[in-house]
């Protein structure tokens, strides 16, 4: 029996074989934004994600087989996961499922039905923490590269399963097997995701290195709370995974009760080491969103909810539950969003009561709208699918203008693909202060010519928005000063299709070595004129080479080989 551990990690394992993929369109969408954020701190970030007890373990129960979902929610993109962890006071174990197993419990695979405080569960002795663990390593593992690297946030809500009194022996574990499953504290419960976890100490060392405070990150690293940029804590340190205890109802006064241990603090963040902010989503929030989306307080406010928040949360529950609209509104309002209620109402006529309940339906319905950069449906694939080369000041003609779709512009719904030459408004970022924006609005530029120096205000520069706060600021500058969209902003996919990157056209994709027309030139030419000196010489070499032999080959070659025979042909064996 001992081996069937054993035999699920081995699945976990082989299922990186088969692991799910997201569509070409929204991996290219994944992949920019997280790059044009490179900059910002983590704490800043807008991400989605789910409780897996309120929308796994309550519908499937708390069984190895709950967790077939949890590979393609990783793959689509979803990087938080909240989780009760519970302490039995009995075991002295951690583990996920609620009611406590009775002692005569077994390392049996089948499920079993418990009851506890009022309510039914369907628990596996198999479902541990280091299960879920194993799945994630599996997905670090196929995506720990440059392009596909993303930065995933495990939410711990600590809870305590007590016993009334005279009652607790009945579930101390009689099988020695049994009674090995789970880890007695939480640093060992995530011990198996190893140097992937983004600790309290690394983020001691990164404060306390000499790392320069440059870029849009400088502004909101003002404060004590400095956190690492995500190009830092992806690319540079190597981490994956942060795990934050959001919430302890641990009963300190039991002696049974779990200590935090000095450990525990070195690996794990509480709230006293992160702050951070969980809030329920209600109609006061929603309106406050609003009124960012919508501008009504053109600066302050954006600069007040990056300065003086960390780590936005927000869920949602039964009784305000996110819809397409609200959910994409609070992304880009700076919410971290986790669906939390147990219903959904999909506007789709193809939704059924039964598939409500599915979280890969949940998925689909509200992934196009999981981004706050580009407007759902963008970047149209299809029309950027050839790389330019050669810049020039002709509008090029109608039949090739979709070709040249490869330069981004802001519209009200968000990032879309623009025709370079068009000539827009655009957009000019404060350089002190991210989330102030300067639209000149006399001049319009073609992208080709928007990114030159010069087309700014002093202590402005031509950029993009690089985060949910900073694109609703630069939007609430072009409704302010009354100006059309769209607005050019500096984010292209001119050398390499599919790869944006910031920084004029010129920008090269840090995935793909791309050689341009010009440059292919510079580097042949050297080599052909080369070539074709050596080919030239041979030539004339054939042509203009003078010895007897060759003088006399065409008229009497035979006869002069046959007196040459004549003279030196010897018999036997010379002395």
């Amino acid at each position: 029996m001992v081996l069937l551990p054993l035999l699920f990690y081995a699945q976990v394992a082989l299922a990186l074989v088969n692991w799910p993929q997201l569509s070409p369109r929204l991996t290219t969408v994944t992949r920019s934004q997280r790059d044009i954020a490179e900059e910002i701190p983590i704490d800043q970030l807008s991400t989605f994600g789910l409780s897996l007890n309120t929308l796994v373990f309550d519908k499937k129960g708390y069984t190895t087989d709950a967790l077939d979902e949890l590979p393609a929610m990783l793959a689509v993109g979803v990087q938080t996961f909240m989780l009760d962890l519970y302490w039995n006071e009995v075991t002295s174990k951690w583990q996920l499922c609620p009611a406590p197993f009775p002692g005569n419990a077994t390392m049996d695979i089948a499920p079993k039905d418990l009851f506890w405080n009022g309510h039914n569960y369907t628990c596996g002795v198999l479902l541990t923490l280091g299960l879920i663990n194993a799945w994630i390593n599996t997905y670090i593992a196929g995506t720990n590269s440059n392009m596909d690297a993303n930065y995933l946030q495990l939410l711990l809500n600590l809870k305590s399963i007590k016993f009334p009194q005279n009652s607790s022996q009945i579930y101390v574990p009689r099988s020695a097997e049994f009674a090995s499953l789970g880890n007695s504290t939480l640093s060992d419960s995530v011990a198996s995701l190893g140097s992937y976890i983004f600790t309290p100490r690394d983020l001691a060392s990164f404060r306390n290195s000499a790392v320069p405070r440059t870029g849009s990150g400088a502004y909101y690293n003002r404060s004590d709370t400095r956190m690492p940029p995500l190009s830092i804590f992806l690319l540079n340190d190597f981490r994956r995974v942060l795990i934050n205890v959001v919430s302890s109802d641990l009963d300190e006064s039991s002696s049974s009760s779990y200590n935090i241990s000095t450990q525990d603090r070195d690996t794990l963040f509480f709230d006293s080491t992160l702050p951070t902010v969980i809030d329920t989503a209600d109609d006061n929030l929603y309106s406050s969103c609003l009124d960012m989306i919508n501008g009504s307080d053109l600066t302050s406010s954006y600069s007040n909810v990056s300065l003086n928040t960390h780590f936005r949360f927000l869920m949602d529950g039964d009784d305000d539950l996110f819809t397409n609209e609200t959910y994409m509104n609070y992304i880009r309002c700076g919410h971290s969003v986790i669906l939390n209620s147990s219903e959904y109402v999909f506007e789709k006529q193809d939704y059924n009561s039964s598939q409500n309940h599915s979280v890969g339906a949940i998925w689909d319905y509200l992934l196009p709208s999981s981004y706050w950069s580009w407007a759902i449906g963008q970047p149209i694939s299809g029309v950027n699918n050839t790389v330019l080369t050669n810049f020039t000041d002709d509008q090029p003609d109608t039949s090739d203008r979709e070709l040249r779709a490869h330069c981004v512009a802001l519209n009200p719904e968000g990032f879309v693909l623009s025709n370079c030459y068009d000539p827009f408004h655009y957009a000019c970022q404060n350089e002190s202060d991210p989330t102030d924006w300067n639209i000149p609005r006399d001049l319009k530029r073609r992208y080709f010519d928007a990114y030159k120096p010069g087309n700014c205000p002093d202590g402005y520069r031509f950029t993009l928005p690089r985060l949910s706060i900073e694109l609703l600021a630069l939007k609430a500058r072009v409704v302010d000063d009354e100006l059309p969209f769209p607005v050019w902003i500096d984010l292209n996919d001119i050398t390499v299709s599919n790869c944006f990157v910031s920084g004029g056209p010129y920008a090269q994709c840090p995935y793909q070595q791309t050689v341009t027309r010009s440059q292919l030139v510079l580097m042949i030419a050297p080599s052909f004129v080369v070539a074709v000196v050596i080919i030239i010489l041979i030539f004339m070499e054939k042509i203009l080479r003078v010895t007897p032999i060759h003088t006399n080959r065409r008229r009497h070659w035979k006869h002069i080989i046959n007196e040459y025979n004549e003279k030196h042909e010897y018999e036997g064996v010379p002395s």
